[in-house]
């Protein structure tokens, strides 16, 4: 039930409606300035998680198999020892870089 609601109804005075109200808008408005501040740092965040692997990890993100494609960007050499021991090596080290930024 929302609070003009509850003051049409009577459940609640005209100046307690005006005191919440009031109370209301100044929580918004701390709300909207937090997410404004968090806005503004993630293009700070984004730079300093520029991690080359992460443009190619969004574009792959929903392939259900390997192709060549992914073989291309992801590794570097398969080294096959008899048939039962293949070594690969990737071109990447981890999918979370030095700086904890995960690749995404």
């Amino acid at each position: 039930m929302t609070l003009y609601t509850r003051y049409g109804d009577g459940e609640i005075s005209k100046s307690e409606y005006i005191d919440l109200r009031d109370k209301a808008d100044c929580r918004l408005a701390a709300l909207n300035a937090q997410l404004f501040g968090m806005e503004s740092e993630r293009p700070e965040k984004d730079a300093a998680c520029d991690n080359p692997f992460r443009g190619i990890m969004a574009k792959l993100r929903f392939e259900e198999r390997l192709t060549r494609e992914i073989t291309i960007a992801l590794i570097d050499k398969m080294l096959v020892y008899g048939s039962d021991k293949i070594e690969i090596k990737r071109k990447f080290t981890d999918v979370i870089d030095g700086d904890g930024c995960a690749v995404e």
